[in-house]
Formats: structure tokens, C-alpha cells, sequence
């Protein structure tokens, strides 16, 4: 949503999860964790290449990019952009594993492997064929769901073979919001700052307002229109309609202290 919502303004230029220019010099890591030392000069260089020709190509001024694994490697995108504004969205974390579970549900169809392997350098694919049988063709043969989705962080295959899915999506949604929110707190107050989901669907011209100047962005002429037909709020409450009462204790149980802490009752 946030995505659609930048790549509306046209100052700005969009490219939704960009994973492997991020991973440019890394794609035999086990996981998607990467540290300020790793962000070497030649690594920053090819970085910086492949978006300022993205850049020339949609004829923008700015940048936008949208990566969920991003959330653990913020060290690393500082070192290697500077001046970057970081906008974090937080979502009750139950949402979130409603959502993922969905995602996990489907897997991956024809065209998104094809467009995804069109994006991928081909030194990727040792590590991207493995990834195309465990998300697209072993749930079409087996009938079982992706085992897992998002941030690849320490411990998760051992949550996977230990756990539930449902209690795996939760245990890694805490886990990752943790390492965002402590590494942020490295950034300056004007490079890195969270908002509510909630919030977005709730009060969109505020949220975006302020989103937009956070990111020194000017608001856009007829946008209020735009948010209102495109920014809803029936995904709110989906996990209360669609979630046992014993399922939701059971996740619970594994983001507690995060939740408390985020004011998510």
C-alpha cells in the first residue's frame, strides 16, 4: 500500500523489492542479515549504479524502494546511502501473520518466478532454482503450504521444523521488528521514523502528509481523491474475523512483550 501510495508522487521513482541489488555481492548468504562492515566501496558503487540507471529511466529526481528484508539490514543501507529517509510501517503483529499465512497459501505462480528470474543475474541462480521448488513447484506437487516467507533471520528454519506455521510468522514478526527498531536507533531523527498501518487506513491525508514531509516531498495537487479510492480499511480486522480464539492465544503468545510495548491490545 505505501508503495502505491510514493509511487503515485511525481517526483518519485518506484521499484518494489529490489532483493537482489541489495544482494548484488551476496547471494550465497544463508541469511539476509548484513552489517555496515559489509557494505564495502565496491559494493556501494554497483549499488548506487543500478539505481541511478533506474533513476534515468523513469526520468525522476527521486528514489523509492520497498524490501521487507530490509528490516535487517538497516546498518548496511545507511552505510551505503547516507542521506536516506527510512519509513517503517508497524501492524499489529497478528495482522501480520493473518497475512502472511495467505501468502503462504498461494504458491508462486508462472509469472512472478518468470519476472523474477528476468531480475536476477544469472551468478543469482545457484541460489534463486532452489528458492523457485520450495515456494512454486513442491507446494503445486505436495499440496502443503510455502514453509516459510520473509526475512531469512538466525533461528528461523529451526522455528520452521519446531513449530507451527502460524506460531513460525509470529515468532519472525517480533524477531524482525526487534532488529529494525534497535538498529534505528543508530539514525537520526530525520532519516528514520515509524507509523501505524492502522493509522495510514485510519487517517490517510494526515499520515501521508506527514510521511511526504518527512521525506521532503512535496504533497501533490487532486491527491487527496486518489488515497480516498485506493487506501481502505476493511483489511483491519481480518485476523478477528478469520482466526480461532485458541489461534490467536497460541501467536500471542510469542509477541507479547512487542505488542505491549507497541500499544497493540
Amino acid at each position: 500500500m505505501l508503495g502505491r501510495i510514493f509511487s503515485r508522487h511525481p517526483d518519485v521513482a518506484y521499484w518494489p523489492e529490489p532483493r537482489h541489488v541489495w544482494m548484488h555481492a551476496f547471494p550465497y548468504r544463508r541469511f539476509d542479515v548484513m552489517r555496515e562492515s559489509d557494505a564495502r566501496r565496491g559494493v556501494i558503487n554497483k549499488i548506487h549504479q543500478e539505481f541511478l540507471q533506474f533513476l534515468d529511466e523513469q526520468g525522476r529526481p527521486r528514489f523509492a524502494e520497498k524490501t521487507p528484508s530490509n528490516m535487517v539490514r538497516l546498518p548496511f543501507i545507511r552505510r551505503v546511502t547516507a542521506d536516506c529517509r527510512v519509513i517503517h510501517i508497524i501492524r499489529d503483529g497478528r495482522a501480520c501473520t493473518f497475512s502472511t499465512l495467505q501468502i503462504l497459501a498461494r504458491p508462486y505462480t508462472r509469472t512472478e518466478v518468470g519476472r523474477r528470474m528476468k531480475q536476477v543475474p544469472w551468478w543469482h541462480y545457484p541460489t534463486y532454482i532452489p528458492k523457485v521448488w520450495r515456494n512454486a513447484v513442491r507446494p503445486r506437487l505436495t499440496g502443503k503450504p510455502i514453509p516459510y516467507w520473509g526475512p531469512r533471520i538466525p533461528g528461523l528454519r529451526e522455528q520452521v521444523r519446531r513449530m507451527p506455521l502460524d506460531e513460525v510468522c509470529a515468532w519472525q514478526w517480533q524477531e524482525t521488528v526487534n532488529i529494525a527498531r534497535e538498529d534505528a536507533n543508530a539514525f537520526p531523527p530525520q532519516q528514520y521514523r515509524e507509523w501505524r498501518y492502522e493509522d495510514l487506513v485510519a487517517e490517510q491525508i494526515r499520515v501521508v502528509t506527514e510521511m511526504f514531509e518527512f521525506a521532503d516531498l512535496p504533497f501533490p495537487d487532486a491527491f487527496e481523491g486518489w488515497l480516498d479510492g485506493h487506501v481502505h480499511a476493511e483489511s483491519l480486522n481480518k485476523w478477528r474475523e478469520n482466526m480461532t480464539n485458541g489461534q490467536v492465544a497460541r501467536i500471542t503468545s510469542h509477541m507479547q512483550p512487542l505488542l505491549e510495548d507497541l500499544n497493540y491490545r
